[in-house]
């Protein structure tokens, strides 16, 4: 998005700019600009209904979902982001990121084998060999 809009998510000015090209342009894109600003300044609850709207306005949105669903398990709301995460992993389970988002609410949600098999897909994905340090989630 930096690339598309132009601007640092952590500038001064990205949440007056961001709220300007959302007036602009009210699509699913800028509504995930918008959390990803509220997100970096700590407004958890502003980020999150704006992935929510986000994932509204665009319900085959892969990026829509996996940031609702990292929005979600941050906000404690575990299981609705497992079904958020699991639904970005249907529509592109091809995207490490989405992949690890998906393994972190599995994790949360007491699946250890389901949260592996993500992590290391997420890890093949991306070339490396194998992801140790979740190990230690499961001791």
């Amino acid at each position: 998005m930096r690339q598309r809009y132009g601007f640092d998510f952590a500038a001064p000015d990205a949440l007056s700019r961001s709220a300007a090209l959302l007036v602009e342009h009210p699509d699913a894109d800028t509504h995930l600009l918008l959390a990803s600003v509220l997100a970096i300044r700590g407004d958890d609850a502003g980020a999150l209904a704006a992935a929510e709207e986000a994932a509204r306005l665009d319900a085959n949105s892969a990026r829509a979902h996996t940031m609702l669903a990292a929005l979600l398990v941050n906000s404690d709301r575990v299981d609705d982001g497992l079904v958020s995460a699991r639904r970005a992993a249907e529509l592109d389970g091809d995207d490490p990121l989405i992949l690890y988002n998906l393994g972190l609410a599995e994790h949360v949600t007491g699946d250890p084998r389901s949260a592996a098999v993500a992590f290391r897909r997420a890890a093949e994905l991306v070339g490396i060999p194998s992801l140790h340090w979740w190990q230690v989630w499961r001791r």
